[in-house]
């Protein structure tokens, strides 16, 4: 599957003119931009996350037209006509790991790759995509040295500045400690490096020990010393491979429990992406070392843009204006009117000096299953007893109960916005009719004190816009299936598997817990004042 994702037919530079590529002189051109695919589809790392990223990053440059290929599965209807046109691309930017989980290309796939690259075509290995394929001979010749075991080729260390060769099934199998800020050396010199300094810092990096693979053809930029053991090995490298040039290394790093990492934020990666890209599609080295690139005590970093394009599937669920896509309801018969407004381009809610009442939704009129939903809320220190929260709830339902006071319900799972007790900000609360309880943490009851709160939480933070009105938070929600994860600031929150009480027969039964509505809350007893904005929604 194809998606077309970062200005494909219309290069946006930063003066804000848009030119129309399809103009230019042929791709091969100096003048014209880097048609380039990224490939992704499965891996042990968050591999929807890495791509927007790798957007985010080549969105913002001048020189690069992108798509996106999405590998299928093996039981996919589409498996067996997957062929990329790999021939109409300079670059490949290829993500996929299938280390763990067995998945492969299609034979034919593999073949159109491999003359790709072997015919001139540029290769750039994201970080895991070394782990890849270690049964398809090409594919190691290409990418040099990976994440091997012993008995699978030579591994190489440095050793006074130096290549030393660790013969095939001697020394340990490829691994890593943990991640961690290093030193970057320089070892061989390059066009891709040239102008950098002798010694950089990156942040939260992996270290391979005991890279191996095929060890053809290749140049390494430059290594990393291991703090326990003291060994080097090398951090990037560049193979040729026929008439075609592969840059390979392990930065770029994305896990499951990250959002925006350091690691795509290092100035000096950043720096390396776009010159390798440029010298992957042998084209003249541009990008310019800027002079925020890091030193050799200091990181540097630069925050990435994410682009919201509806071509990748985002929605914005509020338009800044109105609350038109909303419905204002509540649990009973108060008057609620005045609860729900704009203010300043956000959604504020305000239940601050009302006469106490039922819970009050704002409820969105679309459904939605498997989502990804990301927004910015502000909370207030000053407007917050500690007993005051909202929430969001999702794959949720109005009911109704003739037998209840309120006469009608929310039912369906919640992420806890707590200002006035911040811990449990980003936990999950299932107000489901016949649940009534925390579900991450797991718990008995809707009671909760410290002792149960979850590590992931006990160093939550939130920012407050009590003083400064351009203080924001960030949420994002991911449900797949029966998995829930939570980010908070950039940090991974809850994680929780809900397979059998999200599809559980009282779930399905009152039609939650697996799809509907999205809903933000005010409490009618516990007064609060919050504000939501930069709603954005895809389904997965």
């Amino acid at each position: 599957m194809v998606r077309l994702l970062a200005a494909v037919w219309v290069l946006v530079f930063s003066s804000g003119v848009q030119i129309n590529v399809m103009a230019m002189e042929d791709s091969k051109t100096e003048n014209a931009p880097i048609k380039i695919l990224i490939l992704d589809g499965f891996s042990n790392h968050d591999w929807i996350h890495t791509t927007e990223c790798v957007i985010a990053l080549l969105a913002d440059s001048d020189f690069c037209e992108v798509d996106v290929e999405t590998a299928p599965m093996a039981n996919d209807d589409s498996f067996a006509s997957w062929r990329p046109r790999f021939s109409d691309y300079d670059v490949v930017i290829q993500s996929c790991n299938n280390l763990g989980n067995g998945y492969q290309w299609p034979e034919e796939a593999k073949r159109d790759f491999t003359e790709f690259v072997r015919s001139g075509g540029g290769l750039y290995v994201l970080h895991s995509a070394n782990n890849s394929f270690p049964d398809w001979e090409a594919y190691n010749d290409m990418i040099g040295l990976g994440w091997r075991s012993a008995d699978q080729g030579e591994a190489i260390e440095i050793k006074g500045h130096t290549h030393s060769r660790i013969r095939k099934g001697e020394g340990e199998h490829t691994h890593h400690g943990p991640r961690q800020d290093m030193q970057v050396q320089l070892l061989d010199e390059h066009p891709i490096t040239q102008g950098y300094p002798k010694k950089w810092m990156t942040p939260d990096v992996e270290l391979y020990e005991y890279p191996r693979g095929s060890a053809k053809n290749l140049t390494i930029l430059s290594y990393g010393v291991h703090e326990a053991s003291g060994k080097a090995w090398p951090m990037e490298w560049v193979v040729s491979y026929g008439q075609g040039r592969v840059y390979n290394g392990t930065f770029g790093h994305v896990w499951s429990n990250q959002r925006h990492p350091v690691s795509v934020q290092c100035v000096g990666w950043q720096t390396t992406f776009y010159r390798a890209l440029q010298w992957l599609a042998s084209r003249e080295i541009t990008y310019p070392i800027p002079n925020d690139f890091p030193s050799e005590s200091e990181v540097s970093l630069k925050p990435l843009n994410f682009k919201y394009r509806s071509s990748d599937g985002w929605q914005a669920l509020f338009n800044g204006v109105d609350l038109d896509d909303w419905l204002v309801l509540s649990e009973g018969s108060k008057n609620i009117e005045n609860i729900w407004n704009i203010r300043n381009g956000a959604i504020e809610g305000d239940s601050l000096n009302k006469e106490p009442g039922f819970d009050s939704w704002l409820v969105s009129q679309t459904e939605f299953g498997d989502f990804q939903l990301r927004l910015k809320f502000q909370a207030f220190e000053n407007h917050s007893e500690e007993k005051s929260n909202s929430g969001i709830q999702f794959r949720s339902r109005f009911n109704r109960y003739e037998s209840e006071k309120a006469k009608h319900r929310m039912d369906g799972p919640q992420v806890e916005i707590h200002p006035g007790n911040v811990q449990r900000t980003g936990l999950i609360f299932d107000r489901t009719s016949t649940v009534k309880r925390w579900v991450f943490p797991d718990l008995p009851s809707s009671s909760m004190d410290g002792a149960d709160l979850p590590k992931s939480s006990q160093e939550t933070t939130l920012k407050f816009g009590d003083d400064d009105d351009s203080i924001w938070n960030d949420l994002e929600i991911v449900c797949e299936g029966t998995l829930v994860r939570v980010f908070l600031n950039e940090r991974l929150i809850s994680k929780y598997d809900g397979v059998d009480l999200f599809d559980d027969p009282e779930h399905k039964k009152l039609g939650v817990g697996m799809d509907g509505v999205l809903a933000f809350q005010l409490h009618g007893s516990d007064p609060l004042k919050i504000r939501f904005k930069d709603i954005w929604i895809r389904e997965l």
